[in-house]
């Protein structure tokens, strides 16, 4: 016989299904519809009531994460940060870790960003929840590309790689002409010593499948001054 569980909402869940709200990296409302056995009206007042309770945290509208789940993350500080990133492609799909989030993680930048920045083929968005906030930026199809999968725990994300994060912040970034050599070395603050060889021949590749002028001038002074 299953048992029935009280939670701090006072709605009664079932033993085999409360387990769920421990283990599961997100919700969404056919999670909880299972968890909670009840749909439609029924459903969205006992979703309300779970917020108001703080059983569950919203991540964005429909998605939401249990308070237990992430009190068990935020004690592991680089499990929290494996999860923060998980999360992103989440919140965003198809979407992938780059620009100076990626940048500062790689080592190529000291500034630490207050924002996990993040590429999509989708419009430009952010979001801001408990976990902190996650800013998208929007590139052609083409470009979505110069990315590796990483997990968390069992579950798949993907990160730029140090060159495409070093591109898609360049690419994205505002410059008045005259001033982008100036800022390439000096207000980007950028570690040029940490990249390779192989991550120029890799610029070279996204410089190409731009096809921007900005970005052949990018690369054109990189090779001029030696930065990498």
């Amino acid at each position: 016989m299953l048992v029935e569980k009280v939670t701090l909402s006072g709605i009664k869940v079932r033993e085999s299904q409360s387990s769920l709200l421990e283990d599961i990296p997100y919700l969404n409302k056919a999670t909880l519809a299972t968890i909670i056995g009840r749909h439609g009206e029924a459903l969205n007042y006992w979703v309300k009531r779970l917020v108001q309770t703080g059983v569950i945290i919203p991540l964005k509208r429909g998605l939401f994460i249990s308070k237990t789940f992430l009190l068990k993350v935020k004690g592991q500080p680089i499990l929290l940060d494996q999860y923060r990133e998980y999360l992103a492609g989440v919140l965003r799909s198809p979407s992938y870790i780059s620009l100076e989030y990626a940048l500062a993680k790689h080592g190529i930048i000291t500034d630490v960003p207050y924002a996990i920045t993040a590429i999509t083929i989708k419009s430009s968005r952010a979001f801001t929840n408990d976990l902190g906030t996650f800013v998208f930026r929007s590139v052609k199809e083409r470009l979505f590309c110069g990315y590796k999968e990483v997990l968390f725990k069992d579950k798949r994300y993907y990160i730029a790689t140090p060159a495409k994060a070093l591109f898609d912040l360049v690419y994205l970034r505002k410059f008045v002409k005259q001033e982008m050599e100036q800022e390439l070395e000096e207000g980007l603050r950028i570690n040029w010593e940490t990249f390779t060889k192989d991550d120029l021949k890799e610029l070279e590749k996204f410089v190409e499948l731009s096809d921007k002028r900005k970005m052949e001038k990018f690369l054109s002074i990189i090779i001029r001054r030696e930065l990498i």
